[in-house]
C-alpha cells in the first residue's frame, strides 16, 4: 500500500498581482522542495489566464505534508498570498 499524500492547489489572484504572486511562487517552490517528506513541489502558471497559478505538491506521508503545511514558511506563504488578494482552492489526495 502506497501512503503518498498528494495536494493540487488552484490559486487566483487580481491581474495587478500576477507578476508579485510569480516571484512569491519562485520563493515557495525553493524552499519546499527543502521539506524534509517532499518528492514534488512545482509551480506553474496558467497560460491563458493571468492571475492564475497552481501547484502540485507530492509528500511522502501525511505527517510530511502536516508538518509542511505548520512550517514557519508556509504559514509565512498563506499570509503573503492573502495579502496579494489571492484565493486557494486545495484538492487533497491520496496515491491509489
Amino acid at each position: 500500500m502506497n501512503n503518498k499524500d498528494c495536494v493540487t492547489a488552484i490559486i487566483r489572484f487580481p491581474v495587478a498581482h500576477h507578476n508579485q504572486a510569480r516571484d512569491l511562487f519562485r520563493k515557495i517552490v525553493q524552499r519546499s522542495r527543502q521539506d524534509e517528506g517532499c518528492l514534488r513541489f512545482v509551480a506553474y502558471e496558467d497560460k491563458e489566464t493571468e492571475g492564475v497559478f497552481t501547484l502540485n505538491e507530492e509528500w511522502a506521508d501525511e505527517a510530511s505534508l502536516q508538518a509542511h503545511l505548520a512550517s514557519e514558511h508556509v504559514q509565512a506563504s498563506f499570509k503573503a498570498i492573502e495579502a496579494l488578494g489571492g484565493r486557494i482552492e486545495n484538492i487533497w489526495c491520496r496515491e491509489l
